[in-house]
């Protein structure tokens, strides 16, 4: 009797293991009724090519491994059944498992065998098409729709951490630098979020993961998109790319060798447009301003024109001005595979930006001085992969053998990035001495000389005594009596200021010129009521930086069989990696100079020669009235500057006076300076520093080695200061195998980081301490110290180079009085001592000076993190799954690393937060449950609850008494929980496609970020630690995707709709919380002093409101010359719905922070001259586009194939 097989239901289980050129597996059983059916027969093809072939073996397993991501199609051939196919999408890495159950029917038909299988990955990868046919200019608009990413203040952040700890890694090499902007030359998009392969690591808030499309066809591909937002707006989001495939040797149908190019062109007028209005000064009153910066507004007061202007005076303008930005960015990859088990890539890129930094508060009156950055970025990445086993043959058929291995293979990856950047003024850019240029200052006077009414004798320059009665004396000094000015143009408005000032006033000196508002070179004007930069103020320091990142990357992979079972196969990978990164950067406050180089002319000339008088005489020889002195050259006080610049500049500068030449900066003109003048001691300024710098010297000039701490400690010229310079590496081993139906994923990762900079050996004292077990003896008297004191505690005295007596002791960073009881602070202490500051008994107290004894090395840390998630089936049509992970980062440049000078300088340096270069690195620990099901024959639902807790993150501490001053610095004192229940849907039919995903989240912490702590430590509460929502805490997130096919509509020949596609997405999400305020604060004015209010309820306990968004893309295909070209309209925020980023504390409005209208306003407006214009600038600094999102954005995009 024949049989009649009926497929009851195929179901597919996804094991991730994604990363560049990571081959993949589709595996599978064919069973009937339980038992193995062997007499299937398995095919695979991808595209029209047959990738293999294979029968299944006694236990009914079948398994295709190396397989590169795509499009595969799945045959299926058994006696007395119809041959079955299904089409399956193999993402990155991925691994497909399809079982295959067939069972008996009655009747005496054949059995046709019915497919029902939607794949049940939780994380399916996005597709370079996908991008290009959604609305979106890059990856990052569809990646949003993640629920596993979240957008805080409309920039995209991991939605369970703080900004930063999102990673973005392509080619399997975490990313510096911006993303590649180019979509055509893509291969898949995902996020990383849960259930993580051990292979990835270096991050606690997941991953954004790209590769690059490595096909090698036979037939040359040319695509180029157009797309451009001009027609629409005034914004100008346009962009040309291009990209070009091309096999260079084709052997046997195979292609060894082939190039990929890709080209990309962008320009954006305003690439964050908002929805708010803006505003900018009129030309005719701009140009008004040169003639007349200052009016006389009532009073007797003559004050900066600017600040009396009113509305009327103001023009709304449609985009941010001098806000524009240009990306460049072009790769190649060459391929090359002379034989099936060897593949070689590389792959080059080059990427050019520019782009001028939009500030609000430079916006109205000042935009034409925002800040340029320009940005180089270089990256190769090349690999090699290696077959040495696989499990079938040249033709595609499986060979089984009783060998543990069936599968043998490794790649190395190779990864080099640089990053180059440089921030400039727009219009000095590198010509420093420009920036701080106002004019040329040329003073004329005589010298100064005091009548003394007496006798006195002098032995004068002959030799001779002489007695002086009634004489005039030469005083130390010049006396000016005219200035003269001759603008710059460098800096018009700044000029025009100081040449009002001149001409409306007696001025004779700069003294004088300041009293009258005028401005000197290197001065800025003020600020407009605290809240505008006014017209010509130089915003920008000079700034340049230097990334780079090195790593080597070794993968082995080993399908190992120990029982000979191919369906209890295990997938081992074993792999390890190395890290090198390095960061130099420089800054240089070139406007300063200008303030500076007057103090270091001269100094040598500090002194009068009083030893040796110059007496006048007349023709007779007979002394007159006057007795001068020559200068004493001291040149052991001359600065490097000085002696550098008399060699360039004539003897004509300046004047003379007591046999000296005396220098006038202000006279000379910007090109008599270079910056090799000053020695860096003078440039670091004791602390009041002028530049900053590591990894370049203190010309700007990068350095090619590596110096020690006494090359900055000893060498004052130079003051050598190392870039960082860290190094990581991680080694794990995972196994992929199937128990039972569960299929398991177990990995270990172990990573060791190395900050590889010195360390303070005690935080609190930059200069060794004694501690319990050395101090014996204090003024000649025995000691006994307490008994729960440790010998290793540090021991403080109440005169350190006198000591008399033991005021207390320190372990660590907890306090301890003189009999042992543990204090809260150390300020009791500290009141003791003799002199009102904390005396810790130093080794040696006449030698504070810093050396290389205060330090230590960083101490690595090695971290073992278990990774395991596992799945099985719990009906035909659903499965479970579970994921435990455990992550670590390292922590950012910018709070661990401390540069050699942060603490040289430290005791005089106006900014006391520091750097600390011993944090370690933030761990998170996550766990997941989930539960999938298939709904219907083409739908797919995911139900899934996940709690997080993340250890180690970075907030600010006080570091009180410390010696010779307290300092604030970051410490691993943070923590978090993030509770998360989350669900998706999705389903496919012939012409729709939905999506739709939502997430409930409670983020709670001690800190949202690194600095805010920053307001408790300013309320003298500097380590108190409490648990609030974090400012990523999303309570709710809705995401939802629709795609339409719309030929279904267009069946005749001739139809709108043929070849028509529309997408549709649409997201909800809550507000972030903040912080509301009880009274209203001049928020406006965040140009000055910062005010103060007692907070409404609890911190962070109010919310913004939720904000929406839906976007469309309709695309339609038309043929020229039988050639297909696509339209495509693209609307961002196609409804244009207001999108609120930020509100202000007290009124939480997004537009007004209620201080104008609040008694404390009304009082501040009677006391204003111009009390609407005060009124007017006011409104316009509290409509902040910071916090709106961006209005609909429409855009067409025109692309080809050819």
């Amino acid at each position: 009797m024949l049989k009649n097989y009926t497929l009851i239901t195929v179901l597919i289980f996804v094991l991730h293991s994604a990363g560049y050129a990571q081959n993949g597996d589709i595996r599978g059983t064919v069973k009937e009724g339980g038992e193995p059916n062997l007499t299937a027969f398995v095919q695979l093809k991808k595209g029209q090519a047959i990738a293999a072939n294979g029968v299944v073996d006694d236990h009914g397993s079948f398994i295709f491994s190396e397989l590169t991501p795509g499009d595969y199609t799945v045959t299926v051939l058994a006696l007395g059944v119809d041959t079955i196919t299904k089409n399956v999408y193999l993402s990155d890495g991925g691994s497909k498992f399809l079982a295959i159950s067939l069972i008996s029917g009655g009747g005496d038909q054949l059995g046709v065998v019915e497919v029902i299988a939607v794949a049940l990955d939780r994380d399916p990868p996005r597709r370079p098409i996908e991008i290009i046919e959604s609305p979106y200019d890059g990856l990052l608009g569809l990646i949003s729709q993640d629920p596993s990413v979240t957008k805080v203040g409309g920039a995209l952040q991991s939605g369970s951490a703080r900004p930063g700890q999102l990673a973005v890694i392509k080619n399997n090499a975490i990313q510096i630098g911006p993303l590649n902007p180019a979509t055509f030359n893509l291969g898949e998009v995902k996020v990383i979020s849960a259930g993580v392969p051990a292979m990835y690591g270096d991050f606690v808030g997941g991953a954004i993961e790209y590769t690059t499309s490595d096909i090698l066809d036979t037939t040359a591909i040319r695509q180029i998109m157009v797309r451009s937002s001009s027609p629409f707006n005034a914004y100008h989001h346009n962009a040309i790319e291009t990209y070009l495939y091309k096999p260079l040797i084709v052997e046997d149908g195979h292609t060894k060798l082939a190039i990929t190019h890709s080209l990309f062109a962008g320009f954006q007028k305003d690439p964050n447009p908002s929805s708010t209005d803006l505003y900018g000064l009129k030309e005719n009153v701009e140009n008004d301003l040169l003639e007349t910066p200052f009016t006389n507004y009532g009073g007797g007061a003559s004050l900066p024109t600017a600040s009396g202007f009113r509305n009327e005076d103001f023009v709304k303008v449609n985009t941010k001005q001098n806000a524009a930005a240009t990306n460049l960015y072009t790769s190649a990859m060459l391929s090359y595979k002379p034989s099936r088990d060897l593949v070689l890539r590389i792959e080059p890129s080059i990427q050019y930006t520019r782009q001028n930094q939009f500030s609000f508060s430079n916006s109205l009156l000042n935009s034409g001085r925002n800040p340029l950055n320009t940005s180089v970025i270089g990256k190769i990445n090349a690999q090699i992969q290696h077959t040495l086993k696989r499990p079938y043959s040249s033709s595609g058929q499986l060979m089984y053998d009783s060998s543990l291995f069936s599968k043998i293979n490794y790649q190395l990856i190779a990864d080099y990035q640089r990053v180059n950047s440089k921030t400039v003024d727009p219009i000095h850019g590198d010509n420093v001495f420009e920036y701080g240029h106002i004019g040329k200052f040329t003073s004329t006077g005589t010298d100064r000389y005091t009548y003394v009414d007496g006798q006195r004798y002098f032995t004068d320059q002959n030799g001779e005594k002489v007695l002086a009665d009634g004489f005039y004396e030469f005083q130390d000094g010049y006396e000016e009596t005219s200035l003269q000015f001759e603008a710059s143009e460098h800096n018009i408005q700044r000029a025009a200021i100081t040449r009002y000032a001149l001409e409306n006033n007696t001025i004779l000196n700069l003294s004088q010129l300041q009293e009258s508002q005028g401005l000197l070179n290197g001065q800025n004007p003020t600020a407009i009521n605290s809240m505008w930069y006014a017209p010509g103020t130089l915003v920008s320091n000079y700034a340049k930086s230097d990334q780079q990142k090195g790593s080597l990357k070794a993968i082995l992979n080993i399908a190992m069989n120990p029982t000979r079972e191919l369906g209890k196969q295990h997938d081992i990978q074993i792999g390890t990696l190395f890290e090198q990164r390095r960061r130099s950067y420089y800054s240089l406050n070139a406007n300063g100079l200008w303030r500076l180089m007057p103090q270091l002319v001269n100094r040598q000339y500090n002194t009068l020669d009083y030893a040796n008088p110059i007496l006048s005489y007349d023709e007779q020889g007979m002394f007159t009235d006057t007795v001068s002195y020559n200068y004493i050259n001291d040149l052991s006080r001359q600065s490097n500057f000085d002696q550098s610049l008399r060699g360039n500049i004539s003897s004509s500068n300046g004047y003379t006076i007591g046999g000296a030449q005396f220098i006038d900066i202000n006279e000379l003109d910007p090109s008599a300076f270079s910056i090799d003048m000053f020695s860096a001691d003078e440039l670091w300024n004791n602390g009041e520093s002028y530049l900053g710098y590591a990894g370049y010297d203190h010309t700007g000039k990068l350095m090619r080695s590596k110096k020690s701490l006494n090359d900055f400690l000893n060498d004052r010229a130079n003051r050598f200061v190392n870039a960082y310079n860290p190094n990581y590496s991680a080694l794990w081993i995972q196994d992929k195998f199937v128990l039972e139906k569960i299929k398991i994923r177990a990995g270990v990762r172990i990573e060791r980081f190395d900050a590889n900079q010195s360390v303070l050996k005690d935080p609190y004292s930059l200069y060794p301490v004694q501690t319990a077990s050395e101090v014996n003896t204090i003024a000649g008297q025995t000691v006994s110290h307490p008994s729960n004191i440790s010998k290793e505690a540090a021991v403080y005295v109440n005169d350190l180079h006198r000591p008399t007596e033991i005021l207390g002791y320190r372990e660590g960073g907890t306090w301890y009085d003189e009999r042992g009881v543990e204090l809260s602070s150390p300020e009791s202490i500290r009141i003791k001592t003799a002199s009102g500051v904390i005396q810790p008994l130093l080794v040696d107290p006449n030698n504070q000076n810093l050396t290389d004894e205060s330090f230590k090395d960083y101490e690595p840390e090695i971290l073992i993190l278990p990774r395991l998630s596992f799945s099985f089936p719990i009906s035909s049509k659903a499965l479970f799954y579970a994921y435990y992970d455990k992550f670590a980062q390292r922590p950012s440049f910018g709070q661990s690393f401390a540069p050699i000078s942060s603490y040289y300088y430290l005791e005089n340096a106006s900014n006391t937060i520091l750097p600390n270069p011993e944090l370690k690195p933030a761990k998170r620990t996550d766990y997941q449950i989930g539960f999938k099901r298939l709904v219907g024959t083409r739908g797919k639902l995911n139900i899934r609850v996940g709690y997080a807790d993340i250890k180690n993150d970075i907030n600010l501490i006080s570091i009180e008494q410390a010696y010779p001053r307290s300092y604030i610095t970051y410490s691993n004192s943070d923590f978090s929980t993030i509770k998360s229940f989350g669900g998706d849907y999705e389903l496919s039919l012939t012409s729709i496609n939905l999506r739709a995903n939502y997430l409930l989240q409670f983020a709670d912490g001690t800190g949202s970020n690194a600095n805010s702590a920053a307001a408790l430590i300013q309320a003298n509460q500097p380590n108190l630690r409490s648990l609030y929502p974090l400012q990523y805490d999303v309570r709710h997130k809705i995401n939802g995707s629709v795609t339409v096919a719309l030929d279904s509509l267009g069946k005749k020949k001739i139809s709108i709709f043929r070849h028509m596609q529309i997408n549709i997405f649409g997201n909800a999400q809550s507000g972030t919380p903040y912080t509301a305020l009880v009274n209203a604060i001049p928020e406006a004015q965040s140009l000055g002093s910062a005010s103060r209010s007692q907070i409404k309820g609890n911190p962070f306990g109010s919310r913004l409101p939720w904000n929406y968004s839906v976007d469309l893309s309709i695309s339609k295909v038309f043929f020229v010359r039988q050639k297909p070209i696509v339209a495509q309209l693209n609307a961002l925020n196609l409804l244009n719905i207001s999108k609120i980023y930020n509100v202000y504390a007290y009124s939480s409005s997004p537009s007004d922070d209620g201080y104008l209208s609040s008694p404390q306003g009304q009082q501040r407006l009677n006391t204003e001259l111009s009390a609407q214009s005060f009124a007017d600038y006011y409104s316009l600094k509290n409509n902040d586009p910071g916090n709106f999102g961006q209005p609909r954005m429409i855009s067409l995009t025109l692309r080809t194939t050819f």
